[in-house]
């Protein structure tokens, strides 16, 4: 099963859950094909790609794809969980990385030395994190609560994460664009909210969609990963 996939350039790295890490040549789209692959050591679930560095939440893990046909582990974390049950999702500031997982933490690591990973700090925002997006001209995560809705979190100081505001919701990723993140809801479709003032969040509007999963906002376009519709643009 593919949870996540993230494209820089013509290689779309892909988490595939029991498979692991696939990298795929996506220069010519409608003949794709496979070059490598990393079996990892937990269920991966979400991916980010900074550069030559491939980031995977399951346990956190980090490959350099340099060689895109021989993926090679730089490090890791053995992040909490069993191998299925672990990290949701991954993004990436500088040598910061933030993980969420199911059972409602927010994890933030120093990955500036990749052999030697280590926690720097924690949120709490209860069970069934599946999304993360940092925004790291502000230094602020966004987070995608199943249970609780959208979460915004003030992550200036890794040691001590601070929420700024939260809307109440059932909501499985998040991607943001200056001031408006673009929140994917499931049956209830891709909400569009404005987060210029995070202590007072509001549904601006809706796009209805089956089943919104994830979504990647370009210039205008919204690429909406609609589970069983598949890809929609809107």
């Amino acid at each position: 099963l593919s949870y996540a996939v993230f494209v820089a350039g013509t290689v779309a790295c892909i988490a595939d859950g029991a498979a692991g890490l696939v990298v795929v040549d996506v220069s010519a789209p409608d003949a794709a094909s496979l070059v490598g692959a990393y079996k990892t050591p937990a269920y991966a679930k979400g991916v980010y790609v900074l550069g030559d560095t491939v980031y995977v939440a399951g346990k956190l893990q980090m490959y350099d794809i340099t060689v895109k046909s021989s993926p090679v582990l730089l490090g890791g974390y053995d992040t909490p969980g069993t191998q299925y049950s672990s990290a949701r999702d991954v993004s990436v500031s500088g040598t910061t990385a933030y993980l969420v997982d199911f059972y409602g933490r927010l994890q933030i690591y120093d990955i500036s030395v990749p052999p030697a990973v280590t926690l720097v700090g924690s949120y709490n925002a209860q069970g069934g994190l599946l999304g993360v997006f940092v925004d790291s001209a502000t230094s602020t995560a966004y987070v995608a609560n199943q249970y609780s809705g959208l979460y915004i979190i003030d992550v200036s100081t890794p040691s001590g994460p601070t929420l700024l505001g939260k809307l109440q919701g059932s909501f499985y990723d998040v991607f943001v664009v200056g001031s408006t993140a673009y929140v994917s809801a499931g049956g209830a479709g891709l909400h569009v909210i404005d987060v210029s003032t995070p202590a007072s969040l509001a549904i601006s509007g809706t796009c209805a969609t089956k089943n919104a999963m994830s979504a990647y906002v370009v210039t205008s376009t919204a690429y909406v990963a609609d589970f069983s519709n598949g890809l929609v643009m809107v």
